[in-house]
Order: structure tokens, then sequence, then C-alpha cells
């Protein structure tokens, strides 16, 4: 695991849609934390508009219900009190008809602001989101895109899976008109309450990249979320998927982290929806740009992580070897999972048509023989050879320190994940 290692957001959010702050905010804010790269991937806005205004709410005229700073193009007053402290002279506003106006920079203004600074990038990208309504429940569909040139406009279909491929089918030919690469990531499938399943990646199997935690939307809740016990956490839905992919000969699902950040104040920068509880680490070797983040993750070569960092990890001749760099008075916990081929197929479905107040759902059960624990070590290193049925392995590492969220699918200690390995075929 030579190279070189940086660190990233893949998800965040700014005043182009849901967020906090503006963009060149959440940009600083990634910088003092150490970050190396970040991606702004707002929901349907690419930040192309150079004359996005926004609405600003002086503070006589009242909170917003729930007491939000930005709803439907409007902005706090005391958001924009914190740009002009973060970026004195750079404000622009305007009146008309009584109302103050500010404009919200786009993405290339905001690349600009940045260029001077040496080892760090700024990344385009866009959150494209739907919300699907029938009759007797509602589902959400995420789907990040990074390093796009062209805004990409969501389209819908008559379910979640059909809605996936069309805009996936559509990725793919906006992608070609470009030359420079780009990524396509499924954002948290499980959504808000088993929105996608896994049977929606095992068929779409030319997606290769999906959130594995993202501590936003897994950190939602405690464990009286889901009244019925969890079905699956997000490993086993990756256990799922890769192992019908794999029997089937068809290429591996790999994970990312991501915060999916929306505030950035320093009274809520270190919670839930904050900055430096999930990112990604990739191997950007030689020339650091926007174009080598990208193809390095379209290789698998990064991992996600809550805080553990790996100091090596290889994978020879059918051996997974991994080294975790220590933090002082951790102690970790190394565990190899894999699914056996030969494994039961059979799906059965469970009706949580009641497991009010979530949305309605008939949900599909899988075998407990995918996704399990081949070893198990304490320390910093371990090794684990496959053995002949075994479908594929990868890595876990988790250390005895707390993570900041506690939500029923996030972990609740810091984690690292390899990606997924087999022989002759990544």
């Amino acid at each position: 695991m030579n190279g070189c290692w940086k660190k990233g957001a893949l998800h965040t959010h700014s005043f182009w849609s849901d967020g906090e702050a503006f963009p060149e905010q959440v940009v600083l804010r990634h910088l003092e934390r150490g970050y190396d790269f970040v991606c702004l991937t707002d929901h349907n806005n690419l930040g192309l508009d150079p004359q996005f205004w926004l609405y600003v709410i002086q503070p006589e005229q009242g909170p917003f219900p729930g007491g939000l700073p930005y709803i439907g193009g409007c902005v706090w007053q005391a958001a924009l009190d914190r740009y002009q402290a973060d970026f004195p002279g750079l404000t622009e506003t305007k009146t008309a008809a009584d109302r103050k106006y500010v404009r919200v920079r786009s993405l290339p203004e905001v690349k600009s602001l940045f260029r001077r600074q040496r080892g760090f990038i700024v990344m385009g990208g866009e959150e494209v989101s739907f919300c699907l309504r029938t009759s007797r429940t509602r589902y959400q569909l995420h789907m990040g895109v990074l390093n796009l040139e062209k805004q990409m406009d969501c389209l819908s279909g008559r379910s979640l899976p059909e809605t996936l491929r069309k805009n996936k089918d559509l990725y793919d030919k906006i992608r070609k008109r470009q030359k420079a690469p780009s990524l396509f990531i499924l954002n948290h499938p499980g959504g808000y309450y088993y929105d996608l399943e896994p049977e929606a990646l095992i068929e779409n199997d030319d997606i290769r990249h999906f959130e594995l935690c993202n501590s936003n939307v897994d950190g939602v809740g405690g464990e009286g979320s889901f009244r019925h016990p969890l079905l699956y956490d997000n490993e086993k839905f990756w256990d799922i998927v890769n192992a019908h992919r794999a029997e089937d000969g068809k290429a591996l699902l790999l994970g990312a982290a991501s915060d999916d950040s929306h505030y950035y104040t320093p009274e809520r920068i270190d919670l839930r929806t904050g900055v430096g509880r999930a990112w990604v680490m990739v191997n950007c070797p030689g020339r650091f740009h926007e174009n080598t983040v990208v193809e390095a993750m379209e290789r698998g070569d990064y991992y996600p992580t809550l805080g553990v960092i790996f100091e090596s990890v290889s994978f020879e001749k059918g051996t997974l070897r991994i080294r975790i760099k220590p933090e002082e008075k951790q102690k970790y916990t190394i565990r190899f999972v894999t699914t056996r081929r030969g494994f039961s197929r059979k799906v059965n479905s469970i009706d949580l048509t009641g497991d009010s107040p979530r949305p309605p759902r008939i949900l599909s059960v899988y075998s407990n023989e995918i996704g399990c624990v081949a070893a198990e070590f304490a320390g910093t290193e371990a090794q684990y050879t496959m053995k002949p049925d075994d479908l594929y392995v990868r890595a876990v590492a988790v250390s005895d320190k707390a993570t900041r969220c506690r939500g029923t699918r996030h972990p609740e200690f810091e984690t690292a994940w390899t990606q997924p390995y087999r022989k002759n075929k990544s």
C-alpha cells in the first residue's frame, strides 16, 4: 500500500442547496481540518450559475420554523456576518423591492479562490436527488456525481430501481461527452428507512461505488428508530451485493464514507451533520489533481474510514495483509469477512407495513450465510489467506474509541474498511 494518500470529503452541502454555509466556507472548514480535497455536491445543483442570489433575512423578521438558517432561497443575516468575517471584502449584495440579497459565488469562482493553496483541491459535483411517492409509501434516491462538467437533471421512473437505471444511463451519456474522468456513487442507499434494497445493485452491476457509511443519514435516531429489528446494516448490504456479484463473475461493489456535511458553525460543526466524522483516503501518487483523484477511485485505490488509518494493505496470491497506524492508548480489532461459494440465494420477504411512523415497506430477507467473519485478531496487524470457496475477502479494522454518532446504522466505534478483494479479479 505504497503511495501518497490524500484525505477527502466526497459529499458536502452549501447554500447552493440545503447547507448552512457559503460554498467557500465549506471548503475553508475542510482545509482547516486537514483535508486534502473537498467535493461540493449540492442537491441538483452543480453551482455553475454566477447569478445565484439569496434573500437575506434580518433578525427582527423572526425565526424560521425549526430555526433553520436557509429555506427556499433565504439566508440569515447572521450567516452573512460569519461569511464576511471569513472572507472580508468579498461580499456582493444588492437591494430589490426593499429586500437585501447576497450573491453566492459559482463553482469556478470558488475554485479560483483556493487555487493558490498548494496541495489542496476543490472538486465540483452534484447530489442528484429524487423522491418517489406512491399511494402507499415514499422512497428517496440520492446519487453522487463527481467531477462532472455539466449539471445532470434527475430523471424519474416508476420505481426506485428503474429511476436509478435511467439516471445511471443519463450519467454515462454525459460522461462520454467530456474528456475529464468522472465518478458515480450511490449515496446512502438505505436512505432513511430501507429506501433501496440490495437487489437494485445486484441487477445494476455497472454501479461500482456506494456510501458504506454516511454519518448524517446513518446517524439519524437511536435504537428506537427501527421498531422492527434491523434486517441488515450497511456492511450486510455490501456483502449481499458482492456475494451475488462475485459468484456471477461481475465487478465488485466498492465502499466510500462521508460526513454528508450541512452545518459548519462552531456550535454544530462537530455534531452529526458537521465535518470530520467520515471520509475517504485516496492514493494519488504523482500529480495531485481532480482527475487523478477520480482515476484512483475508479481503480479502487481508496478506502473509507471513520478515523482508523491504515499503514499498509496488500493483497497478493489470495492473502490479504493489513497493518494499522496506531493511535496512542487505542486498542484495535481486525476482522476478515467473506462469503463462501454456494451460499443460499433463497430470499424471503417481510411486511413492515405496520412499522409506524415509518413508511410501509415489504422487504427482502437474505441468508445468514452471506457476510461471515472468517477470522478475527486483536492488535494492529493481521493477515488472512482465502480458502478455495471464498468468493472475496475484505478487512474491517475497529478501534475502541467511540464515534460521535449514535444512529441505528452507524458504527459505535471508529472503523476503517478495506475494499473487497478476490483472486484474479478486482
